[in-house]
């Protein structure tokens, strides 16, 4: 649709790879594709809360093991995901507002998985 131009470089003893560059008439499709799709909200189910519903039919010891399962996967994924913003190369320097976003970007899942594990420790204080 003429929104990206590609083009394959070479290289010797790899693959030829592919390099796609965005056109102006992309970058006009881009910029109006982000000022005007409506953004998409964080989910809000999940298996997790389905059970949590139901969770009152439980013993004690089970809804306890419950909400340990639960932990350990938020905090191993929470543990994962601050690995890979470490590693992660730096975002494009074009501007510091870009620089910015893009960091804000990279923590985003971060202080998603924080606040889910501060709402987990509301729970177990409730249950007491």
């Amino acid at each position: 649709d003429g929104l990206v131009t590609v083009r394959t470089e070479k290289s010797t003893g790899y693959p030829e790879k592919k390099v796609y560059s965005i056109t102006p008439l992309g970058m006009s499709a881009l910029t109006a594709w982000v000022a005007t799709t409506a953004p998409e909200l964080p989910q809000s189910r999940s298996i997790f809360l389905t059970q949590l519903a139901w969770a009152d039919l439980l013993p004690k010891e089970d809804l306890a093991s419950l909400l340990d399962r639960y932990e350990e996967e938020v905090t191993m994924r929470l543990a994962m995901h601050r690995e890979k913003v470490r590693r992660r190369p730096a975002a494009p320097d074009r501007t510091p507002r870009e620089t910015f976003l893009w960091e804000m970007i990279a923590q985003h899942e971060i202080v998603m998985l924080e606040a889910e594990l501060t709402w987990l420790a509301r729970i177990r204080e409730g249950l007491v």
